[in-house]
């Protein structure tokens, strides 16, 4: 899926005339920009989506850690802009894991003296993760995806494989 997010980011964005759905969104800067979602048939979405939701676990299962790298992707593939897909990431995530902490909370498998520290530095990392991210050009921010995408692929394949 990296790759595929890195030709698509040094592809020239082209509008697409059948979009699905056109939304505006406003920098920081208060330029208007509109963005559309491109359009696929059920069939396509539902693989889409099957295709991501797979890799999404495969990715968590295999190498330990979150497939928002894999949902993020999808996203942008399917033509969201870089910095909502991010966001809508994040709170998917977020849910998923109050889900997990509540889990094992009741099944009483959550060490304190790991849990406290790493939820302090989560709340903080992503508190500055916000703060850089609305910092960072489109293109940039899809590069940088994109690559630690393929990092992570790399990665899981090498600790696959040695």
């Amino acid at each position: 899926m990296s790759i595929l997010l890195i030709r698509d980011t040094m592809r020239h964005d082209v509008k697409n005339g059948n979009a699905e759905m056109k939304r505006d969104v406003v920098s920081l800067e208060g330029e208007a920009k509109e963005y559309s979602v491109k359009k696929y048939s059920i069939w396509e979405k539902a693989h889409l989506a099957l295709l991501s939701s797979f890799m999404s676990g495969l990715v968590a299962g295999l190498a330990g850690f979150g497939g928002g790298v894999t949902d993020t992707t999808t996203m942008i593939l399917l033509g969201v802009p870089t910095h909502i897909a991010v966001g809508t990431s994040e709170l998917a995530m977020t849910l998923t894991n109050i889900a997990g902490v509540i889990a094992h909370g009741l099944l009483k498998n959550i060490d304190l003296g790991y849990a406290i520290p790493l939820t302090i530095g989560t709340i903080f990392g992503a508190q500055l993760g916000c703060f850089v991210v609305k910092r960072i050009k489109e293109r940039n921010l899809k590069i940088l995806i994109s690559s630690v995408a393929f990092i992570f692929g790399i990665r899981m394949m090498f600790f696959l494989f040695f």
